[in-house]
């Protein structure tokens, strides 16, 4: 098995442009992949040859791929995804969020499933329970297809996600079949690569997905996973530690409890090579503070910068 992580940075959201802004932005995914030696591709529509020379590795790449500004910036990573899987020789494709996922073990060696190729994040709670699921798609013209999910299920993310190289691409085809149809040209759709992913899921990928618990801090490495059924849902893959194991995750809600056991003690090594790395963490350090002075006193320090 062959497998690569993917993430896309697309302009029109809120990426930095250049240096040491944009290496901050993008820093939990690019450090994690470099320091775990996985292979990564990148796709862009913006980013400067000269940031691509500095952080292009032998196992990074950054790819210049544009897409029409006829779909919407959070859509574009899916339609650049769909046309980079069959000109690589990949077994096994995973999607990541650039900004606030960490990659600490090798997603295909975690999950690979004959019977269960896709493998799909999950949230905590069930549609119905997930006050941003019922603010933003109860309203047209999110409504058609989000009546058509059973609000019992968990969400599924799309960002974090994978598996087999023609499975991927069968989500992805679907997805964008639905956008192209119906959603074309709304360039500013919020929230919509959500929708299309879960009802793409629940209407056409079910019997071959398998889930895992949405991660938000690195703890210890996993040993084993047990694949185990649910009632009503997909399988869920399991840890016999604890499901904060998977090293496949995203930092958004803990971002304050990986710090030693991360950073701090698995990869100085690694980001002291990393060129304008000290003045990415002085960026989140002067962010932090002013939130912490002006904004959220008791907001977690950032991962990176320790207690």
């Amino acid at each position: 098995m062959n497998g690569v992580i993917f993430a896309g940075a697309y302009q029109g959201g809120s990426l930095p442009k250049d240096g040491a802004d944009l290496l901050e932005y993008i820093a939990p995914f690019y450090a994690t992949i470099r320091h775990t030696n996985l292979k990564a591709i990148i796709a862009h529509d913006f980013i400067p040859s000269s940031f691509v020379e500095k952080y292009s590795t032998p196992q990074i790449i950054f790819v210049h791929h544009p897409i029409p500004d006829s779909y919407s910036v959070y859509f574009k990573r899916y339609l650049a995804l769909r046309s980079l899987i069959p000109c690589h020789e990949y077994t096994h494709w995973w999607l990541c969020d650039i900004k606030d996922a960490l990659i600490t073990r090798d997603p295909t060696e975690l999950f690979a499933s004959k019977e269960y190729p896709l493998v799909v994040g999950e949230e905590s709670k069930t549609m119905e329970q997930n006050e941003w699921f019922a603010k933003v798609f109860s309203v047209e013209p999110y409504l058609s297809l989000f009546s058509q999910i059973p609000h019992s299920i968990f969400p599924k993310t799309c960002g974090v996600w994978g598996g087999r190289s023609d499975v991927v691409y069968q989500t992805l085809d679907e997805m964008v079949r639905i956008y192209d149809d119906q959603f074309l040209n709304m360039k500013t759709i919020f929230g919509i690569d959500m929708l299309l992913f879960n009802w793409v899921i629940w209407n056409k990928m079910w019997t071959k997905t398998s889930a895992f618990a949405m991660q938000n801090y690195y703890d210890l490495p996993i040993t084993s996973t047990d694949l185990k059924a649910r009632n009503n849902e997909c399988p869920r893959w399991i840890s016999n530690q604890s499901e904060e194991n998977t090293g496949f995750c995203k930092h958004t809600y803990r971002p304050n409890v990986i710090v030693e056991e991360f950073y701090d003690r698995h990869m100085k090594e690694t980001t002291s090579k990393i060129p304008e790395w000290e003045e990415a963490v002085n960026i989140t350090r002067k962010r932090w503070e002013y939130r912490w002075f002006h904004k959220e006193r008791g907001m977690p320090m950032p991962y990176w910068l320790g207690e």
